[in-house]
């Protein structure tokens, strides 16, 4: 694993020549890139969370490696985005502070299929610049809308959970649980992303 996170210091160096100040944790840039291509088997939003010694393993990290690094650059602005977003949500709801905690990488995830589907342009040189306008002000109604609608879409499929966990089991569920339930958040991820949280998405790429 030393090898590995070697090499995206070094790539660390290079994404701050394009434009980043302080470079991203290699640990935290791994794990955004791993969620950002949840349909990869030994990937996605649960391996980030619980299985990160993996995502170092050969397969898994041939595809890390190869990310683009303005791609690697876009997915470390946007979870900081989404990271302001809701740390100011949280100030006022209970449930968004657990999930801050616990639900952050699939929350990214469906973050990111959402503004796939309003049309974002992962990848490309407009899409950083968009993203720059949004990480240098506060968070903005629009983010903030966005971030609660997929939220929201996370704690509705714990609830399901929920139900479903304690007819089975009799007892209460947890979100540590919950968020390392690959059999259940597999499925969750791979929904269509709803139609408000699509729309929310477009808007911000106006």
């Amino acid at each position: 694993m030393n090898g590995r996170a070697g090499e995206w210091s070094e790539r660390r160096t290079e994404l701050k020549s394009v434009w980043i100040q302080r470079g991203p944790n290699v640990t935290l840039l791994t794990q955004l890139i791993a969620s950002f291509f949840w349909k990869h088997k030994q990937l996605g939003p649960v391996n980030a969370k619980g299985k990160l010694a993996e995502l170092f393993d050969d397969v898994p990290y041939a595809v890390i490696r190869k990310t683009p690094l303005e791609l690697a650059y876009q997915l470390y602005v946007l979870d900081s985005i989404l990271h302001a977003c809701i740390t100011e949500l949280a100030e006022h709801t209970q449930y968004v502070r657990e999930l801050a905690s616990y639900g952050r990488f699939v929350l990214f995830t469906i973050c990111t299929r959402a503004l796939k589907a309003g049309g974002a342009t992962f990848g490309e040189p407009e899409f950083s610049a968009l993203l720059e306008a949004e990480w240098e002000t506060a968070p903005t109604a629009p983010w903030r809308a966005f971030c609660k609608s997929g939220v929201r879409a996370i704690w509705g499929a714990y609830e399901i959970y929920g139900r479903q966990y304690r007819k089975l089991t009799g007892k209460e569920p947890s979100l540590a649980n919950f968020t390392k339930a690959q059999e259940y958040l597999g499925k969750f991820v791979e929904r269509p992303v709803p139609r408000n949280f699509q729309r929310l998405g477009k808007e911000l790429l106006k």
